[in-house]
């Protein structure tokens, strides 16, 4: 990132076969990563410059809810 100036996303992707398909993804099925796994990963990801973190809908609200308590409000 260090010749880039815009913003930087990341957009994780679950890896689930039938998101090419368009098929809707059961989320009662676990991620081969945890949720703290995930959340661990964002705390890098924005302290090397992140401004955007999201997620494919592989991994679902259970992942993303806890980003708002962790991520600062500037990101």
């Amino acid at each position: 990132m260090e010749n880039w100036q815009g913003p930087v996303m990341v957009y994780p992707y679950a890896g689930r076969k039938g998101g090419v398909s368009g098929k809707w993804y059961d989320h009662s099925e676990n991620n081969e990563e945890s949720i703290e796994e995930y959340i661990d990963a964002a705390k890098i990801w924005v302290d090397k410059g992140v401004q955007i973190v999201g997620a494919c809908c592989g991994f679902g609200a259970d992942y993303i809810k806890p980003l708002r308590q962790i991520i600062p409000a500037k990101v």
